[in-house]
């Protein structure tokens, strides 16, 4: 208190000696050059301040988004891959700890009525199988050193009250969007076609066989060459069915190209169950193909004589009304069947989900981002999925 009397008072009196300096000069009335002083002084040093602030106390909160925000970020990333943002398959984003899947199985005969049915005479039968959607928890890091942008449009100041070009909120902004793209591009690609080194090992060590209940030659081959990854993806999950009653309905196939894609697809489209083809089903069913078939079913239909035999209406494309999804299969590979039974499990709420772009050490421009995540592919149903690998 003391401390603040005594400023005012050595304000009151440089504003004196200034005010009457200034009068003597300029004939101004002194009462009135002295009012103009002190309110001077006054505002000058309410606002020195916060430009010394400005100019020297540079505070830089990192970015760190966590909970709601983090949920929203990471949903963001998620529809960033067609997969998902085009619905193809079933999402469950709430998957911290393991979940179990049920599907059932269902078989009824019709027999003629007995007023006291015994035990024995049951017909039918009903069976359910689980599968466990596990989650593995991933990580998005990376460093970076924003010095590299300094000179470019992301070097403009990150707001009006700072003087910090070189982190700035567009460049932020664009590390999000650039690592959140190719993330959800590696998701992809991991929920379709990946197999862990277990997988590998265990699946090259099996005769190969022609029967349903056999791995097939070329599906050997493709988990060998399938990329190693820390789960597996949804291709070679169906391959592993063959061990199991209710497997996947296999058909052998060849390498594809524009002369005999019509060929290949028919094989496939014969293979799908008939109920699925019916019309309270075919709105689900679909085939999941390489990206590269867009082009040979183009250059097949340019080619075609007298009609197109792949249909193509607003963008999507069709095979005898079964619609076509282009992902990131591997070449030579086909599934077919109702993508609401392959789930792509995750989980955005769990504690120590975040996405944080901070400041290597505190005397160093490196940056780094690091972003957690979890991931896991499964299916129900294997007895309706049409694996076609060539």
């Amino acid at each position: 208190m003391k401390k603040s009397i005594s400023s005012i008072l050595v304000t009151l009196l440089s504003a004196v000696m200034l005010g009457n300096l200034f009068a003597s000069f300029t004939g101004v009335d002194p009462n009135v050059a002295t009012g103009f002083a002190f309110a001077g002084s006054v505002v000058l040093s309410l606002a020195f301040p916060l430009f010394a602030g400005a100019a020297f106390n540079v505070v830089y909160s990192p970015i760190l988004f966590t909970g709601e925000f983090y949920e929203e970020i990471f949903n963001e990333i998620l529809f960033m891959n067609k997969t998902i943002e085009k619905g193809l398959v079933r999402i469950i984003d709430n998957v911290n700890t393991q979940m179990v899947l049920t599907e059932s199985n269902i078989s009824r005969s019709t027999q003629a009525y007995k007023p006291s049915p015994a035990s024995g005479d049951a017909l039918g039968q009903l069976t359910f199988a689980d599968k466990i959607l596990l989650p593995y928890q991933f990580m998005i890091y990376d460093e970076f050193t924003p010095n590299s942008v300094i000179y470019s449009r992301m070097g403009k100041s990150r707001s009006a009250d700072t003087f910090f070009p070189k982190v700035t909120d567009e460049y932020q902004k664009q590390i999000l969007a650039r690592y959140g793209a190719a993330e959800a591009e590696l998701m992809e690609s991991r929920f379709w076609n990946a197999a862990t080194a277990a997988t590998k090992v265990t699946v090259a060590a099996l005769t190969a066989g022609t029967g349903q209940n056999a791995v097939g030659a070329a599906e050997q081959t493709y988990v060998a060459a399938a990329p190693t990854d820390f789960i597996d993806g949804i291709f070679t999950k169906l391959i592993l069915s063959y061990s199991v009653t209710k497997r996947r309905i296999k058909v052998a196939g060849t390498a594809i190209t524009a002369s005999n894609i019509a060929t290949e697809y028919a094989k496939v489209y014969a293979a799908i169950l008939p109920k699925l083809l019916q019309p309270n089903y075919a709105a689900s069913v679909g085939m999941f193909v390489p990206h590269s078939h867009l082009q040979l079913i183009n250059t097949y239909n340019t080619n075609a004589t007298y009609r197109d035999l792949f249909q193509v209406s607003n963008g999507e494309y069709y095979y005898n009304n079964v619609k076509i999804n282009f992902v990131p299969l591997a070449e030579n590979c086909i599934i077919a069947g109702n993508g609401m039974d392959l789930v792509w499990g995750c989980d955005v709420t769990t504690p120590d989900a975040m996405v944080k772009i901070d400041f290597l050490s505190a005397n160093s421009e490196d940056m780094f981002i690091k972003a957690p995540y979890t991931q896991q592919a499964a299916f129900v149903q294997a007895q309706q999925f049409v694996v076609y690998c060539g």
